[in-house]
């Protein structure tokens, strides 16, 4: 659902060690985008479908989660999911299926020496996948009792309530929530036999492969993998609508062993660049023990809290700065006049040089082995496209990461991040608030009526 940390890391990897992607188009027409790696024994293959099923009324959200697995857990044509398995252990070779944010992300884990086999398996089971009943109902049933732990958590209740606040009651809240875990159990084969008659398509695939292979081999390759789909047509995902107003939304649980808060605003999507002072912010911001939130909890309540800022995607269009972490219910009051000061004299400071240095160091060392490796280099480049960029970009991000001074990070922060009276905050604890100005719930849903501030 989210462009992470990890993907940032990469693609700064991939730059500062220097490659470049290039574009190619298969004899069959699909177009792709290459980077060689020579000397590796595997190639793989990443595909993105967009998607607008979970943007869409008129059907069930989640279908997109249970028929990604249902596609290549079910088996295909004559082969069972045991024997399909097994053929891929054979071929030394492994395939993933999943539905994430705006898309439908395929993986394919290639041996050299056994491509033609392993794609053409690959390509039976995206084109004829027996979508068995009796499998779905197992899926159905394991998703279930997996989103049913997790939305019993206090954390989870809090952000599903934040999402409430800024996303409302549209499909794709429930899509990335899942609140209400029964609705696994509600959908139909006929539910993911018109998800994927409207996903899997030759034409609006997007697709980035990594490994010791040349333009050619690859182009035949992926129209080995795609032969059985359809044609089909370009999607445009559609454009999420939120509210961003500042609202305090208290969210009342009797029996919390502890309360929660949470702190979110709006940033601009990471296709209009700017990344990297980013995440050089959060992380000055609430990125560790030398962050400014630990040493001001630390310093000011003589605690040991660990609050943290992050950086989040709803979708590839709406992206959010957050502060979280976990206290003493008693506390609530004290640690919020803490965070929002510090908030604020975040957005105010001057930053030191030496703090953007180190991170920019981090960010330029930690993951620079990982570019040699085809699973990063083929994410890399297909996360890159995604965000509208061309097929060179990553290879340029090393030199941006240079230029990043400490004015750049500062002007962004002042720029761009939310102001500290303009964030949308939830508390979820077993008390209920000692000051005035919460909007109080004991249930997420109802953060919709909340008033804003």
């Amino acid at each position: 659902m989210m462009k992470s940390f990890l993907q940032i890391l990469l693609l700064v990897s991939c730059a500062t060690a220097g490659f470049a992607a290039e574009r190619g188009v298969s004899p069959n027409g699909t177009p792709f985008f290459l980077s060689q790696i020579k000397g590796e024994n595997k190639v793989v293959i990443r595909v993105a479908w967009p998607q607008t099923w979970p943007y869409e009324t008129g059907h069930n959200p989640l279908t997109p989660y249970v028929g990604a697995q249902l596609v290549i857990q079910s088996g295909a044509e004559d082969f069972g999911p045991a024997q399909i398995q097994q053929e891929f252990a054979t071929y030394k070779s492994s395939g993933n299926l999943a539905s994430s944010m705006g898309a439908v992300r395929g993986t394919l884990v290639l041996d050299v020496a056994y491509l033609d086999d392993a794609a053409k398996l690959a390509s039976i089971i995206l084109a004829k996948p027996r979508l068995d009943e009796k499998w779905m109902h197992r899926i159905q049933k394991n998703l279930v009792a997996a989103q049913t732990e997790v939305n019993r958590k206090d954390a989870t209740m809090g952000w599903n309530a934040i999402r409430y606040a800024i996303l409302g009651n549209q499909p794709y809240r429930t899509y990335i929530s899942a609140e209400n875990a029964e609705l696994f159990s509600e959908i139909t084969r006929q539910d993911v036999i018109d998800w994927k008659n409207q996903v899997f398509n030759k034409n609006s695939v997007v697709i980035s492969i990594a490994g010791d292979i040349d333009a050619a081999r690859a182009g035949e390759l992926i129209d080995e993998t795609l032969k059985g789909l359809p044609d089909g047509v370009k999607k445009t995902v559609s454009v999420l609508e939120t509210d961003w107003r500042a609202k305090r939304i208290w969210l009342h649980v009797p029996d919390a062993p502890k309360a929660s808060m949470g702190y979110a605003g709006p940033l601009p999507p990471t296709r209009l660049g700017s990344e990297f002072e980013d995440v050089i912010a959060v992380n000055i911001l609430g990125g560790g023990q030398k962050s400014m939130l630990f040493k001001a909890i630390r310093e000011q309540l003589r605690a040991s809290y660990g609050f943290r800022a992050g950086l989040a995607n709803f979708d590839r269009e709406t992206r959010l700065f957050s502060i979280s972490g976990e206290v003493d219910p008693k506390d609530v009051a004290k640690v919020d006049a803490v965070i929002r000061a510090t908030y604020q004299t975040f957005l105010e400071t001057d930053l030191r040089e030496e703090q953007v240095e180190a991170l920019r160091g981090l960010l330029s060392k930690s993951w620079s082995a990982n570019v040699k490796k085809p699973a990063a280099l083929s994410q890399i480049v297909l996360e890159s496209i995604l965000d509208g960029h061309d097929e060179n970009y990553a290879d340029t991000v090393g030199a941006q990461l240079k230029s990043k001074m400490v004015q750049d990070v500062a002007q962004r922060i002042v720029s761009t991040f939310p102001k500290s009276d303009a964030l949308v905050q939830i508390v979820v604890s077993p008390n209920l608030p000692e000051t005035d100005g919460y909007c109080v719930i004991s249930k997420p849903q109802e953060a919709v009526d909340c008033p804003v501030q």
